[in-house]
């Protein structure tokens, strides 16, 4: 097997309107034409990257279900060669949507969570 090298770049703040998102995929873009693959996991309940990439904020297995465990990271992934969602080339995405809003009453609500081990 290959080894690759990947390179995790992370991009928050809690303030919005700072340029989280545009910030992202201009990164990613850039990334893009010097021959690289990115993976955007849109963890905004506004889904922010995901209306900007134009992919669908409904419909989609999303970052809800990565987080919930509902869904591995490899079936939450819209790449860039989907019929239904034309996302740049080497630009995959990790959708958000509306769900997002419910992760805080999901994680309180199910005992299985190890609280102390959650990144709030």
């Amino acid at each position: 097997m290959n080894a690759r090298m990947t390179n995790v770049i992370v991009v928050g703040n809690q303030k919005g309107g700072v340029g989280k998102t545009t910030n992202t995929i201009n990164m990613a873009a850039a990334l893009s034409e010097l021959g690289r693959t990115s993976l955007i996991i849109d963890l905004d309940m506004t889904a922010g990257a995901t209306k900007s990439l134009g992919a669908p904020t409904e419909g989609w297995i999303s970052s809800f279900e990565l987080l919930t465990g509902a869904e591995d990271a490899e079936g939450t992934i819209i790449g860039d060669n989907e019929r239904e969602v034309f996302l740049p080339p080497s630009i995959h995405l990790v959708p958000s949507s509306r769900k997002l809003a419910e992760l805080d009453t999901f994680l309180a609500s199910n005992p299985w969570v190890v609280h102390q081990d959650l990144l709030l």
